[in-house]
This record gives structure tokens, sequence and C-alpha cells, in this order.
């Protein structure tokens, strides 16, 4: 991908696509933390209209060139001959079983496996399973599941793409408050709250459960800056439960079964002079200091929210699929972040990794299997 990057933009400028001028530093880059590590450099590129209009024009393209999509056909089979050589896709369409030829081979370009509970049990049970599913509906693994049939090896099945999220139906996601702070069971920050969303929710992960404590202060500049799902009143939150209120931190650690009322009680003063010198000695925090000091005190709790898995099918850099003993499984190809494994790591780094993903790799893959030799 590092190769291929640039030509991938190019290649979109030639079908029309259309970017914001100049390109600039994105995502996580451009927190603090990272560019006190690293100088960050302005390569990211925005299409002007966002992905709606990316999408256009990969459509368009295909609708010029006559390729036929078939939608509500899902595939449920890989089918091959004795010698496992790829023939074709055996798939469903109005309920009726169909037999897709594919003249010169299949590349499986699906989605991750977040909403399926048994692979989740199987290769991601800490983090994955107890997570809250905030991707699209529907990513099952069923690409996955179709090669490992043919033997195809799996790697990074234990990752995910997460965030930290409250475990509310539709919330789109936590946002983090400047004066909130997260702690684990023992009442104690064990992270810097503002670092990359997905170093957050692995560090959540590594607990038995975590909250958000804010104050009135913060509370009063509106619930929903503190989760953008949230009312701005927290009436209801708090009448439902979801929001934890109590007059004083003892209260609130007894209430929330924290294991230690001081603990807490320390781990927020030890906060607030944080805030008073604007650093955070242990965890390296670099924004959003605000004091947790005005009764009453608040808690939710936080939790990890997957977006997508980052496993999948292992390949090689022809994007060939490999079986478990390495060698390449013949005309079959992975395109995708959720069914290729190996592409993206243990941490997602965001800023639109997944689209040059799908789109770096699926021109590798559309171009080796169109030199495949067809099969009539």
């Amino acid at each position: 991908m590092a190769e291929r990057s640039a030509g991938t933009i190019d290649w979109l400028t030639s079908m029309g696509n259309k970017w914001t001028d100049p390109p600039r530093v994105s995502g996580a880059e451009a927190l603090p933390e990272y560019t006190a590590v690293t100088p960050t450099k302005a390569r990211g590129h925005y299409t002007t209209g966002g992905g709606a209009t990316l999408f256009k024009t990969l459509a368009d393209a295909a609708t010029a060139r006559s390729i036929s999509i078939l939608y509500e056909t899902p595939a449920t089979e890989l089918i091959a001959d004795t010698e496992r050589i790829v023939l074709g896709v055996k798939a469903v369409q109005m309920g009726v079983p169909v037999f897709i030829h594919a003249r010169n081979g299949v590349v499986v370009a699906t989605g991750g496996f977040n909403d399926n509970k048994e692979l989740m049990r199987a290769y991601s049970p800490v983090q994955g399973f107890k997570a809250v599913s905030k991707g699209v509906p529907g990513l099952t693994g069923d690409g996955i599941r179709m090669a490992q049939a043919l033997g195809a090896d799996v790697r990074g099945m234990t990752e995910i793409v997460a965030a930290p999220s409250v475990r509310l139906p539709g919330a789109p996601g936590f946002r983090l408050s400047t004066a909130s702070i997260l702690v684990n069971e023992r009442g104690r920050r064990f992270c810097s709250e503002t670092v990359h969303y997905d170093v957050v929710a692995h560090a959540i992960s590594r607990n038995r459960f975590v909250y958000a404590i804010f104050d009135e202060e913060q509370k009063a500049k509106g619930g929903n800056t503190v989760c953008s799902a949230f009312s701005r009143d927290l009436v209801s939150e708090i009448n439902d439960g979801l929001v934890v209120v109590a007059p004083t931190l003892a209260e609130l650690a007894t209430t929330l079964h924290l294991e230690s009322a001081a603990k807490l009680e320390d781990t927020v003063n030890e906060w607030n002079v944080c805030v008073d010198v604007k650093a955070d000695p242990e965890f390296g925090r670099a924004t959003g200091f605000g004091y947790v000091r005005m009764p009453p005190f608040y808690a939710v709790e936080v939790t990890g929210g997957m977006y997508d898995t980052n496993g999948g099918l292992k390949i090689n850099s022809k994007t060939q699929v490999l079986d478990v003993s390495g060698a390449p499984i013949a005309r079959l190809y992975a395109a995708s972040p959720g069914s290729t494994g190996g592409v993206i790591g243990a941490i997602y780094p965001g800023s639109g990794s997944a689209v040059q993903v799908c789109l770096c790799l699926g021109r590798i893959a559309g171009k080796n299997a169109a030199t495949e030799t067809a099969l009539v």
C-alpha cells in the first residue's frame, strides 16, 4: 500500500474525482501525543463532497464499463474443482440457488464478522465478543468462512477496530468531554483518555468495567458534550439509570461498586492537580484539562464499541488467498479490510486507512485476477 497509495490518488483523479486542496494532516496524526514523537505530513486527501462523492466516482466507472452488479444476491459458497481451483460462487437470488461462473477468478471483498457472535467467541473472546457492535449490520464473516472451507489461512482475527462507547441503542459513540476522566473497577485512571480512540478502547478492554466521571460543571455544559447521543439535561438518562449521580465521590464509588471510595477520591484529587499545571505526568494526557470538583458527581459506564474487525484471510502481495501451508488457492483473491488479515495491525491507524485498503488491494486483485487464464 505504501508503494501504490499515490497511484491510487492518480487513478481516482483520472476518473473525475475532485479533491479538497491542499492535502492536510488528518486523524490521529494531528493529536499532540503523536506530533511530539513524529512530525506529521500533509498526506490526507479529502474528496470534495465526502464519501458519497467518492463512491459515486467508483459507481459511475462501473456503470460506464457495463459491469453487472447483483443486489440482494448473497453468496453462500465458493465452487472449486477437485484440484481446488476456484470456478465461481453459489448464491441465492429471490430464494433460488444460482451458480455464477468466474471466467478469470473470484475476489472476496466482504466486510468483517462483528455481527457473528460465534466467530467472535472463537477468535476475539476478550475484546470483540464483549464489545458493542457499532458497524454496518450484517457483517457476519461470510467471505472468510467460504474461503476457510477451501483451506484458507487467517491472521489477525483477534483484533477489532474499536472506540470508547456507551451501551445505548442508536448511540453513534462516546465522545469524551473536556472534564471527563476514565476509571476502572479500582477507581483509578489507566490511560490517557484523549489519545487515539482505538488505543483507549484497547485499554478499556483490559479492565473489568470502566466509568467516565464528570461533575456538575460539565453537566451544565450539556449532556451531549459527554456523549453525543445524550440529551442536554440528562434527565432521561439519569431516570433510566444510564447516568449515575451522587452528592459525593465516596457515595458515587459505593453506588458503582468500586473497590475503594478512597482511591476514587485520590484519583480525582490527583487529576485536579494535573489540571492546575496542565500536565499529566502518569499518562501523558496533553489536551482536555477540566476539573472534576463541583458536586454532584456523575458517572456513565464506558465500554468498547466495535466498528469492524481487523482480521481475515491471509494474502500475499498479489492479494492471492493463501492456504494453511502458505500456498495460493488458485484463482481466489481477497481485497478488503474486513476480509483480509495483516494489512491493518492491532491498532487501527485512522485517517481513512480502510478506504485505502479497499482501493489499493482492489486494484491489485482486479489486475491480477484479470490475467488469469479464462475458463469457458
